[in-house]
């Protein structure tokens, strides 16, 4: 029998678990088995994203860039092996390391998913990506402010980019209503968890969180506590600038956490302090969960929030604001319970799962037909 479905490789650069690879586990799990087949690939070894494509039964290569000499070799077996219809790239590494190989063996059609827009201030990366442009048969980004920016500074044509959002499961079974997680809201709090879920890097602001609990009364610390989850990759530096401010206390760094329900099942506020960001799945995953959120103005967030209905935007590298806008919703019960309410709703009607795999799906079909 003629297996005549389309065997798709994916290629990534990290094998950590950040929302580039969140965003790919979902594509994989979800995408329909009866038209594709996944293949995934990493550039930067064996880590948490291969015991995780493993888990969902689909192959998974580590490509290990630093055997940069049987690179070709092993990308080429990769492909033939698995008859691969089309390469689909996350990020500017992958882009470079897999889009010319990619046609010089003849694969049908090469996609390639721009995640975030930190990447179009590297000039190194848009030298080659303005290279490998007539190479690459249509690009994806996941948000507007990624297609405006990949227009101007690539020359990428309109009608050859996609805006396919980020798409995260509801968290109440049957999309009806808002998660247990909006009866909080109703409540008159002691005690404040304000969550953040994002790897700790300089671009993630917690540096400029830490500052911001500095600012802050004695009185409203005291009934704070704030939860950091995500990898260390600052080498330490966030924990000691909380230890320098004397702000350690009021911080819990949970380190990555690979299920992240039971934080935002106890946290009563979202708060995302990036200098930059594509559509963070965190942001999403916690309006999903009826938590009312506070991100910054940057990025394709703005397409996500709506200030004062569904969620607060506030400036970047901003303590005074984050500060404020704390205190605000700590002590507007009504607010809290509004941005709760329309937060979840917005999530379901915007940014569900299905419909990104739906989007994707059609993709597929109409562009490398």
């Amino acid at each position: 029998m003629v297996d005549d479905r389309t065997n798709i490789l994916h290629v990534i650069n990290l094998s950590e678990i950040g929302g580039a690879e969140k965003l790919l586990l979902s594509l994989a799990e979800h995408v329909n088995k009866k038209q594709f087949n996944v293949v995934i690939a990493s550039l930067a070894g064996d880590g948490p994203l291969a015991q995780k494509v493993e888990s969902l039964g689909l192959p998974f290569y580590n490509l290990n860039l630093k055997r940069l000499c049987t690179f070709p070799w092993r990308v080429r077996k990769i492909i033939s092996q698995h008859d691969i219809g089309i390469v689909q790239t996350h990020g500017a590494r992958a882009e470079l390391a897999a889009t010319l190989l990619a046609k010089v063996l003849h694969v049908r059609c090469v996609i390639s998913t721009i995640h975030d827009i930190y990447s179009f201030d590297n000039k190194f990366k848009l030298f080659f990506s303005k290279l490998l442009r007539p190479l690459i048969a249509h690009w994806i980004t996941v948000s507007e402010m990624g297609k405006m920016l990949a227009i101007e500074r690539l020359g990428i044509k309109p009608q050859h980019i996609s805006v396919i959002y980020t798409g995260v499961k509801a968290t109440k079974a049957g999309n009806t209503s808002a998660p247990q997680a909006l009866n909080k809201s109703n409540k008159s709090k002691q005690t404040f968890t304000i969550l953040t879920v994002a790897n700790l890097r300089p671009v993630k602001g917690h540096s400029t969180i830490l500052q911001a609990i500095d600012l802050m009364p004695d009185s409203t610390k005291e009934r704070i506590k704030f939860c950091f989850v995500g990898a260390d990759q600052s080498n330490g530096r966030v924990q000691k600038q909380a230890e320098e401010l004397g702000v350690a206390k009021y911080v819990n760094f949970a380190g990555f956490q690979d299920n992240i329900d039971p934080y935002l099942n106890s946290a009563d506020i979202f708060l995302l302090a990036s200098k930059s960001e594509g559509i963070p799945i965190s942001l999403l995953e916690a309006m999903s969960a009826g938590l009312p959120v506070i991100a910054t103005r940057v990025g394709g967030m703005p397409e996500i929030v709506q200030h004062r209905v569904n969620g607060l935007l506030i400036k970047a590298n901003a303590p005074s604001a984050i500060a404020e806008s704390i205190q605000e919703l700590m002590t507007n019960t009504e607010l809290r319970t509004q941005l709760s309410d329309l937060a979840f709703e917005s999530c379901l009607e915007k940014f569900s799962l299905n419909r990104m795999i739906e989007k994707y799906e059609r993709l597929y079909q109409e562009v490398c037909a």
